[in-house]
Parts: C-alpha cells; structure tokens; sequence
C-alpha cells in the first residue's frame, strides 16, 4: 500500500523548472546540455521546441521562422496548437526537470505559464556559468553571421520593429 502512494505521488508530482537567462547570442543553447546534465535535469525547452537526451520530442524551432516576429512568436509559445502540443507531451512523458531558455526572467515565466508548468525554481545567469571570452565569442546564429553581432543579419524593417516592440511590450518581456 505505502509503494502505491509513493508512486501514485510521484506520479502527480509536478515538474521542476529551472531557467537559463542571459542575452541573444551569449552560448545558451550551447551551454544547456552541460547545465541541464550537472543538475540532473530531464529536458530543455529552447526556441520553441522541446529537447530530450539529444532528441525533439515536440514543437517547432523558432530558427525554422523566415521573420524575426515569426521566431518571436514560435519561441513564446504564442500559437495555442504548438503550446498545447508541447504541454501535452510533457504531460505524457512525465518530465520530472526541464530547464527553460530565454532572454530574461520574464520571458522563461511566460514560457512556463503558457506551457501549463510551475515558475522557475532556479534562474541561472548565462553570465555566472561562462567566462566573459566566451559570452564574447561569436556563434552560428539565425540572426546572422555570428550572434556576436546580431544586426547583421536582421533584415526587416522599420514596421515589423514596431510589431516586435509592441509584441514584446505587451507581454512584458525583452525581445534582442
């Protein structure tokens, strides 16, 4: 009897979340698989998908998007068919850790709130976990030739700013 509550409890028990906060560009992803293995977590979410031992088990990638809104959108979890179908198969898989990636507190506990997940428990800082030569180091990015310089490679103009701006404004969060 006591093994059935124990595994009854275990069952419901809920997720923990933990974040990974730093600027676009500054190796989160990268540094995601080595952060989530020292905490012993589960599973990432980054740029709209959801990531287990090397493999997408749901979602579609932000960096699939051919507009900086549209990538905005996918990794917010902006349309109700993608949230719903990454909070599904986490619900199904019964993901016990997950850390989430973002670029400020406010973004990773949208993502959490619209993922059907608890706030995050622990924030982690980019800034704390990497060396400032390797925050400065450029990468392969989306957004352009390196995400050391990230206007390079935007190209939208003036109107979709304002749409990004106000988007981002209204959710409350940081959007570069």
């Amino acid at each position: 009897m006591n093994n059935l509550v124990k595994d009854l409890f275990e069952t419901f028990k809920p997720c923990t979340v933990y974040a990974l906060v730093g600027e676009s560009g500054t190796g989160k992803s990268f540094r995601a698989k080595l952060l989530a293995e020292s905490y012993g977590i589960d599973a990432i979410i980054d740029d709209g998908l959801l990531i287990q031992n090397d493999k997408i088990l749901a979602g579609r990638s932000a960096k699939r998007e051919k507009t900086y809104m549209g990538a905005v959108r996918v990794a917010l979890f902006d349309d109700k068919e993608h949230r719903d179908g990454i909070a599904k198969t986490l619900k199904k898989t019964r993901i016990k850790k997950i850390l989430i990636l973002g670029t400020s507190e406010k973004m990773v506990g949208k993502i959490a709130m619209r993922l059907q997940l608890p706030p995050p428990q622990k924030i982690i800082r980019i800034e704390d976990i990497s060396t400032k030569e390797e925050l400065e180091k450029p990468r392969p990015s989306i957004f352009g030739e390196t995400n050391g310089d990230l206007k390079r490679g935007l190209e939208f103009g003036y109107e979709e700013y304002k749409e990004i701006d106000e988007y981002c404004k209204k959710l409350g969060i940081l959007w570069f």
